[in-house]
């Protein structure tokens, strides 16, 4: 809204994403640089230019939980209970994501056959 055009506030928030992300980086390498100022930033945009804001905001609890929650398949570790809970947050909330995007549409119509 501070620039007045769709595009240019595209594009200014394309570079302040970029710049953070290059800053926020490990690598230092030239090719690492170049990589953190094109790729993420790039689909950041795009998916809320496209999808919007609620898609991002799903996107990032998402990749939250996937990478700050410690994941394992020894049901009997001590961190077990932390694993289950955020595996039920993940399927409840691609379940509701999927039931919502029916918007009332049944879930099997035409897709079994006739009698």
């Amino acid at each position: 809204m501070l620039l007045r055009n769709k595009w240019l506030g595209v594009a200014a928030g394309w570079l302040l994403l970029a710049a953070l992300s290059v800053l926020a980086g490990e690598s230092r390498a030239p090719v690492g640089m170049l990589v953190n100022a094109l790729i993420p930033p790039t689909i950041v945009v795009l998916a809320v230019t496209r999808f919007g804001l609620l898609t991002l905001i799903a996107a990032v609890i998402f990749l939250h939980l996937t990478v700050f929650f410690p994941v394992t398949t020894e049901l009997s570790a001590w961190y077990a209970s932390s694993f289950i809970l955020d595996l039920v947050v993940l399927v409840a909330l691609a379940v509701y994501g999927f039931y919502t995007s029916l918007a009332g549409q049944p879930l099997f119509r035409g897709a079994l056959p006739e009698d």
